[in-house]
Formats: structure tokens, C-alpha cells, sequence
């Protein structure tokens, strides 16, 4: 992808129907905010989306200038991009973005800095942190409300209280 302000968010898995539409899935399985998306890059070519609703696990999309199936089935395993700055919620109380703690400190309560936010993955039960260590290896944590103390984002640290055992499932 040439931009880099681009944030990969998932890709077609296929064309829906005979008018063009096609079927996205979403890496992190959240597609919560799809009612604000009003363009989205299928590769580097943007695309006016006219219509979205969800569809088995992922997305019916109707993009502007899809208009039949020859057009939809050419554009099956690409991926889907957003903007990065579409993430950043601007506001407080409808919830936050992923993208918004990536390269952030985690600090466990018990063993001290595990290590930076260095991506997302999912494993349909709830969104996982992907956390390089120092020793560059690879964890994915749990993010759940329950293993949250506190997110500092003045400070780029995410505070956890990780259950006793939890990262040497990682090995």
C-alpha cells in the first residue's frame, strides 16, 4: 500500500448477488462503527460506499461504480483499508478505537512492562492485544474489561491485571 496513513482492516471474501456487492470480512470482527464509514480503499483505489449492512460474519457493501458480479468477483481477496485518523473516536462516550493504544506500554500489576501494542488480532471471542517484548517476542493478551486497570493515554501506558499463567500460554 502506498499511503502510509492507511490502516489495514480486513478484505473481500467474495461477491454477494448478481448488482455488484461485495462481501467483507473484518479482521477484528468488529465492525461496529460500519454506519460511519462513508469511503473506504479496496487496495489503493478509494470507494464511495453507498450501502452496508451486516451479513453472516462480516459485511454486505455495495460500493459506487460495482454496478454487476464481473465487477464485484475481480475484486475478491483484496484488501480493505481506512484511513488511520478514522479511528481515533472523538467522542469520549461512545467507546475507543484499537488504533488508539497501539504502541502504547503494557504494565502488568504483578510482573511489571511486558512489552509495546504493536497490533491486533481476534480470536472471535474478543479482541487480543499483540505485544512485542523486549526480547521481541511476540504475546497476544486478552483485552478485556476484566484484565484492564487503567489506560494512562497521556503517558502511552495501558496498566493490566493479568491472570497468574496467562503469557506462558504464548509459548
Amino acid at each position: 500500500m502506498a499511503n502510509q496513513d492507511m490502516r489495514l482492516i480486513g478484505k473481500i471474501k467474495d461477491a454477494h448477488g448478481l448488482r455488484g456487492d461485495v462481501f467483507i470480512i473484518f479482521f477484528s470482527k468488529d465492525y461496529s462503527y460500519v454506519d460511519l464509514i462513508d469511503e473506504l480503499y479496496v487496495e489503493d483505489t478509494p470507494y464511495e460506499v453507498i450501502k452496508a449492512g451486516e451479513h453472516k460474519d462480516g459485511l454486505k457493501v455495495q460500493l459506487k461504480g460495482v454496478i454487476d458480479r464481473n465487477q464485484s468477483e475481480a475484486l475478491i481477496g483484496k484488501q480493505i483499508y481506512l484511513p488511520s485518523d478514522f479511528f481515533f473516536e472523538q467522542d469520549e462516550e461512545e467507546g475507543m478505537f484499537l488504533a488508539e493504544i497501539e504502541n502504547f506500554k503494557v504494565i502488568d500489576k504483578t510482573l511489571g512492562e511486558i512489552g509495546t501494542i504493536t497490533g491486533f488480532s481476534s480470536n472471535v471471542a474478543q479482541d487480543l492485544l499483540i505485544v512485542t517484548t523486549a526480547a521481541k517476542k511476540q504475546v497476544e493478551i486478552p483485552f478485556v474489561d476484566q484484565f484492564v486497570v487503567e489506560i494512562d493515554h497521556d503517558n502511552k501506558i495501558l496498566q493490566m491485571d493479568l491472570p497468574e499463567g496467562l503469557l506462558d500460554i504464548n509459548d
